[in-house]
């Protein structure tokens, strides 16, 4: 069975005579105990006869020149469609996308007129800033300075004298 299936691949290239000699010798050693193979072999042959008797007329360089440029088109319509400026520009918004984008603008306003209200006590918050600084000073002195007095208490000065 499995020979079958083997001899059946290659009987047109033993008829062909394009197997290797290997090959050849275990075709024709099948060939000589299968009767089904040498009925498929004598199918192939007469085929072959009958259809090199038949004229068939053999398209023109135009047919196949026509034949290309048309499959061409073809495929790269199915490839790359059109551009449709209707198409293209008709987005629609869908509910839920609508209903996120009226939620984030809502968010974004409330936060701006919220953080623009609200008064500023920056010069309140530098002042405790500063008298804590003098405070830890005062109790750890060159604790909090690290070496740098003059610079941080020239910034100090010049914070609480604005």
């Amino acid at each position: 069975m499995f020979e079958c299936l083997f001899v059946k691949r290659k009987l047109y290239d033993y008829i062909d005579n394009s197997l290797s000699e290997e090959e050849k010798i275990r075709v024709k050693a099948h060939l000589d105990v299968c009767l089904d193979c040498q009925g498929k072999i004598k199918q192939m042959e007469s085929l072959i006869r009958q259809s090199q008797r038949k004229n068939i007329p053999q398209p023109s360089d135009d047919f196949w020149h026509n034949f290309k440029t048309e499959l061409d088109q073809k495929l790269n319509q199915k490839l790359v469609p059109e551009f449709n400026l209707k198409t293209r520009f008709s987005y629609r918004l869908k509910p839920a996308f609508a209903f996120s984008l009226a939620s984030v603008i809502i968010v974004v306003i409330t936060m701006y007129f919220y953080l623009h209200s609200r008064p500023v006590f920056l010069a309140k918050e530098d002042t405790d800033l500063i008298e804590e600084m003098n405070f830890w000073e005062e109790i750890a002195p060159g604790s909090l300075l690290n070496g740098n007095e003059e610079v941080i208490i020239e910034e100090m000065e010049s914070l609480s004298s604005t």
